[in-house]
């Protein structure tokens, strides 16, 4: 009697992904097969994953890496194919959709980069910052829920949903957790393949999505003639959505969010 299923459970620490591969694909991969299938046995109407700004591109890192499988699997479960194999159980009635929504850093979530420029600065040390170039995504906990609740809502299957979000720098973060005096090190990338900018629209997948009011939309690569497609404005041929691009918030925007 569940009518939807909202899958956020991942592993997501890059250099502890890159020490640990295997319990990466355990959750990440593995996890979010396991469950969609579970939701289509159980005739779930709904199933929505929560992936990351990391899926794209992903080769640069491993968690990446998982994310977009766990991606590319979500759309593939809509496609007849796979659903009609678990129906051949005699277990699954019709009917589950499967969608993905995509975004960026969620401001005071769990294992968030603001924690620590908290407790460095409780603790009267230097603001780790790995590069003074490097930006970022960010959202609340609240933006978050509302993206969610309104990709949820609206999802027909098969599509994958990225909201408009601002970017900032990662300097400018810490400027507004410790002050403009407070004093800051440069640690360093860390390892595993961080990157340096962040991405929630490929140039290879701008082919595939459309602008609909300020969302933007990836349709799925694969056909699937049941489904309606989204109708919005088309994106230029090489179009993109990075953090370095993006509209730059302040300092005091930050420090207000």
């Amino acid at each position: 009697r569940v009518d939807a299923v909202v899958h956020c459970a991942a592993l997501k620490r890059v250099d502890l992904i890159a020490a640990d591969p295997e319990e990466a694909i355990r959750t990440n991969v593995d996890g979010t097969v396991n469950v969609i299938k579970a939701a289509i046995v159980a005739g779930v109407g709904r199933v929505l994953v929560i992936s990351s700004d990391k899926a794209t591109p992903p080769a640069i890192t491993f968690y990446g890496q998982t994310k977009a499988l766990a991606e590319s699997f979500a759309i593939r479960a809509n496609a007849r194919g796979f659903l009609r194999d678990v129906r051949a159980q005699g277990r699954a009635p019709r009917g589950t959709r499967v969608a993905c929504v995509r975004y960026g850093n969620v401001l005071d979530s769990r294992g968030a980069v603001l924690h620590l420029f908290r407790r460095r600065v409780a603790e009267g040390k230097p603001i780790p910052i790995t590069d003074p170039r490097c930006t970022r995504f960010f959202l609340t906990i609240e933006q978050a829920v509302d993206v969610v609740l309104n990709a949820l809502e609206d999802m027909r299957g098969g599509e994958v949903f990225v909201p408009p979000l601002h970017a900032g720098q990662i300097i400018d973060l810490a400027e507004a957790v410790g002050g403009a005096s407070y004093p800051t090190e440069v640690v360093g990338m860390r390892p595993g393949g961080e990157k340096l900018h962040e991405a929630l629209v490929g140039t290879d997948e701008a082919s595939r999505a459309v602008r609909v009011d300020e969302w933007h939309v990836i349709e799925p690569a694969l056909p699937m003639p049941w489904r309606v497609p989204w109708h919005g404005d088309l994106l230029p041929e090489g179009f993109e959505v990075r953090s370095d691009t993006a509209r730059r918030m302040t300092v005091e925007e930050l420090r207000a969010m």
